[in-house]
C-alpha cells in the first residue's frame, strides 16, 4: 500500500489568529504549503476544499487563505477521508488552544464566543450560514459530556508509565 496506494496531502500550515479585547476573533491569515508527491491527482480539489474550511466553525470577519500546492519525489496523495478538512481543522484548532492559553479563557469559552450561529457569514466567501446548521448546539453537547467536564478526573486516573489528556475541538465539513 505504500508503494501504490494514495496517502493524505502532508500539510505544512502557519495560521495567524487576531482577537479583539472580549476574545473574538477579528482575523485569520492561513498559509498552506501542500505535498501532492509526483502527480497533482486530487491536489488542486483538495487545496480548494481546505481554502473553504479554513475558517472552521467560527464567525471570522477577515480571512486570508493562501495555498501552494507542490510536486515533491514522495509519495503520491489522494482522495481521502476529510479531503483537505482535517490537515487546516487540526491547524486552527491548535490555534484556538494557543489563543485560549495566552487569553486566559477556557479553550471552550473561546470557541462559544467565536461559533458560527445560523444567520451569520461565512468567513472566507461571505454567504450566510443556514438556519439547520447546529455547531453551537454541538459544541455545548460536547462541553458537557463527561469526557470534557469531568477531565481532570480521567487525567488524574492515568498510571505510570501512560499519562492520559482531553482535547476539544470543533470541525466543520
Amino acid at each position: 500500500v505504500m508503494l501504490v496506494g494514495a496517502k493524505r496531502h502532508p500539510y505544512r500550515i502557519h495560521s495567524r489568529l487576531g482577537f479583539d479585547q472580549n476574545g473574538r476573533i477579528v482575523a485569520l491569515d492561513t498559509e498552506a504549503v501542500v505535498d501532492t508527491g509526483p502527480y497533482a491527482s486530487h491536489g488542486p480539489a483538495v487545496l480548494k476544499v481546505s481554502a473553504e474550511l479554513s475558517t472552521g466553525a467560527y464567525r471570522v470577519p477577515a480571512s486570508r487563505f493562501r495555498g501552494r500546492l507542490v510536486y515533491t519525489n514522495n509519495a503520491n496523495s489522494g482522495a481521502f477521508r476529510g479531503y483537505g478538512g482535517p490537515q487546516v481543522t487540526f491547524a486552527l484548532e491548535s490555534a484556538m488552544d494557543v489563543a485560549a492559553a495566552r487569553l486566559g479563557v477556557d479553550p471552550v469559552e473561546l470557541r462559544r464566543r467565536n461559533v458560527l450561529r445560523p444567520g451569520d457569514e461565512h468567513g472566507l466567501y461571505g454567504h450566510h450560514v443556514g438556519e439547520a446548521f447546529a455547531a453551537s448546539q454541538v459544541l455545548e453537547s460536547a462541553a458537557f459530556h463527561p469526557w470534557w467536564r469531568d477531565r481532570d478526573l480521567w487525567r488524574a486516573s492515568g498510571r505510570r508509565p501512560w499519562r492520559r489528556g482531553t482535547g476539544f475541538a470543533l470541525a466543520l465539513k
